[in-house]
């Protein structure tokens, strides 16, 4: 299912991905996916799609 990008980043391909990549570039520490997708409130298989798109 295809989400449109958001309304104040159309650069990303949707929410979920700019939270990401906000939760990796924001944090003071390395983070694993896992982690990366808890913060950011997507599910494990979106995170690791978007890490293997080579977004974050």
């Amino acid at each position: 299912m295809r989400t449109q990008a958001p309304v104040l980043a159309p650069v990303f391909r949707s929410e979920g991905q700019a939270r990401l990549l906000s939760a990796v570039l924001l944090g003071s520490e390395e983070i694993s996916i896992a982690d990366a997708a808890v913060r950011s409130g997507v599910a494990y298989p979106t995170a690791y799609a978007v890490k293997s798109r080579g977004v974050v």
